[in-house]
């Protein structure tokens, strides 16, 4: 089974967001005329983040090319591995698809799954990849990364940002940058990047790392 759909960012030389398409593993040979009813297209994040945003993309696509509904379901979570317990858990058929990002292999190192992230999965195809970027609200008095740096250093544990958990992209990109700065800096949890970046435009954090696909935003001077 092959799908014959790509989806192209800018890839950055810094840390990549990676969303791929994978399926309880494993399909059965019998698959000649799948699919020959609606498939599932989980995602593990909120309605806007980039996964969420890829797979509405490709599954757009899918169901134009197989003339058979490709249907999108959000199950937010636990940094994703929600949406990714009910795929390997799902019959092996190719009907239930799940996009992940790149912690889906990280969060085994933090949390119990009742599955295995790579024994579990068979890959399908990779999607997309987009540069990351880090943003902070329009009050904050910093217009650059090292004076972001500079001012968390001067507060320790006083300046915050916004994350969605322990082992998400989101988290991980910012740990390496304040591990290697020397710099502590204190963390909010969201259940989405999208739930982050409104919070902090309405000031409950100062700071999110996200990706690309908040360009509008920063052009819109918000």
């Amino acid at each position: 089974m092959s799908f014959n759909i790509r989806v192209r960012g800018i890839v950055s030389q810094a840390v990549i967001g990676l969303s791929v398409l994978c399926l309880a593993y494993t399909m059965p040979a019998q698959a000649v005329d799948y699919p020959t009813r609606t498939v599932r297209l989980l995602v593990g994040w909120g309605p806007g983040d980039f996964p969420d945003v890829v797979g509405r993309l490709v599954a757009a696509k899918l169901s134009e090319k197989w003339g058979q509904a490709v249907v999108v379901e959000n199950r937010m979570g636990a940094n994703g591995t929600i949406a990714s317990d009910i795929v390997a858990h799902a019959p092996p058929d190719g009907y239930t698809l799940v996009v992940i990002t790149p912690n889906h292999t990280n969060t085994s190192n933090w949390l119990k799954l009742n599955y295995d992230p790579i024994k579990s999965f068979a890959p399908v195809a990779e999607l997309a990849a987009q540069p990351d970027v880090i943003f902070a609200s329009k009050s904050f008095p910093v217009n650059t990364i090292p004076e972001l740096l500079a001012l968390a250093k001067s507060k320790p544990g006083e300046i915050n940002f916004g994350s969605t958990g322990p082992g998400s992209p989101s988290y991980l990109a910012m740990a390496v940058l304040l591990q290697k700065a020397g710099v502590k800096m204190a963390s909010i949890q969201y259940k989405s990047s999208s739930a982050a970046l409104t919070a902090m435009i309405g000031g409950e954090n100062t700071g999110f790392r996200d990706r690309g696909k908040r360009r509008p935003w920063s052009v819109e001077g918000r």
